[in-house]
């Protein structure tokens, strides 16, 4: 059964449960017809969308002028997330597991209709996903970067920074769950320092037409529910959605995304980012702002879940933006194989 035909199957067998539960007039039945619009939004969507990084669009980074007097420069640090629902049922293999996972999750998604809540759109971090995101979170009480084999000096420093608690250091996650998660989890000891929110970037959101990659909240908002284990964190302490503009339009290209947070960065006062998203956005990123003779295995593979990658990217005059290529350094994990 292919990825269409599975969801196809999975919101076939949803509006009849919704059906089920009208007749019998159960409060349920309204969190779960509250629940309809948006189904029936991410799968238009999904049907409609043609979100991607289009190579035509793509900026030259050879024409950034690094001789420029006004060049600006910031360190961006890369967070994949971890593991979400969505991964743990599409990702992990068509063999014999598949329909039980697939099965399962309709049953789940069913129980999680009743709280007006969802495991399939802006799909939460699995079990899996939120043990990722504590060795994440492991990986942040050491007092030294051994594995690193590449900008030892600079790679410390950076993640000193973070573990610090250093206002020269922010953290934005994107508008999806299972970024927000895993920022909240693996920089919860920085967290608890310095009582900073995570910032909700919106050009952050993932490059798919998938409905996991639909976001719950809308403009201004931050889901109620991170799910999993988070269920019952308080999320607008914890977050910051005040430039959240909600789920990303059709209009609204993969591409000019990237090119939006660009600009959004650029315009921060702090000089570390700290970016929790998404294994497609982060690849197409660093394909656009590479230079293109560069080549590097972030251009060909994706991040591993709760992989943590830094660089410096710069900006001219023009407005012209490039990652500097040898300041491109693992952190933590690395790529997958």
């Amino acid at each position: 059964m292919g990825l269409g035909a599975s969801v196809l199957f999975l919101v076939g067998a949803l509006n009849a449960f919704l059906i089920v539960l009208a007749v019998m007039n159960a409060k349920p039945a309204r969190r779960v017809l509250s629940m309809q619009k948006k189904w029936a939004t991410s799968v238009l969507y999904m049907i409609q969308s043609k979100d991607k990084v289009k190579a035509k669009n793509l900026p030259c980074s050879s024409k950034t002028n690094l001789e420029d007097p006004k060049l600006k420069r910031k360190t961006l640090v890369f967070v994949r997330h971890g593991e979400s629902v969505w991964n743990e049922v599409f990702n992990r293999g068509k063999g014999p597991g598949f329909l039980y996972r697939l099965v399962l999750s309709f049953f789940r998604e069913l129980y999680q209709l009743t709280f007006e809540d969802s495991v399939m759109i802006d799909s939460p971090l699995s079990s899996v996903g939120e043990a990722q995101g504590k060795d994440l979170h492991q990986f942040m009480q050491q007092d030294k970067l051994g594995t690193v084999m590449y900008n030892l000096k600079r790679a410390e420093d950076i993640f000193h920074k973070i573990k610090s608690g250093d206002k020269d250091c922010k953290l934005v996650a994107s508008n999806l769950r299972r970024s927000m998660a895993t920022a909240a989890i693996g920089f919860s000891s920085r967290i608890g320092k310095t009582n900073e929110k995570i910032q909700i970037v919106p050009y952050l959101q993932e490059i798919t037409r998938n409905v996991d990659a639909v976001s719950l909240a809308g403009k201004g908002e931050v889901q109620a529910n991170l799910g999993g284990s988070l269920g019952g964190v308080d999320t607008e302490q914890l977050f910051d959605p005040r430039i959240n503009t909600g789920s990303k339009p059709v209009s609204l290209t993969g591409s000019k995304r990237i090119e939006l947070f660009a600009q959004w960065l650029f315009n921060q006062k702090e000089d570390i980012v700290v970016a929790a998203g998404h294994s497609l956005y982060f690849k197409s990123f660093l394909i656009m702002y590479l230079p293109k003779t560069f080549d590097h295995v972030c251009k060909k593979k994706k991040m591993r879940n709760s992989a943590v990658i830094t660089f410096d990217i710069v900006q001219d005059a023009s407005g012209s933006v490039m990652i500097l290529p040898d300041s491109l350094t693992t952190l933590y994990l690395g790529y997958c194989k």
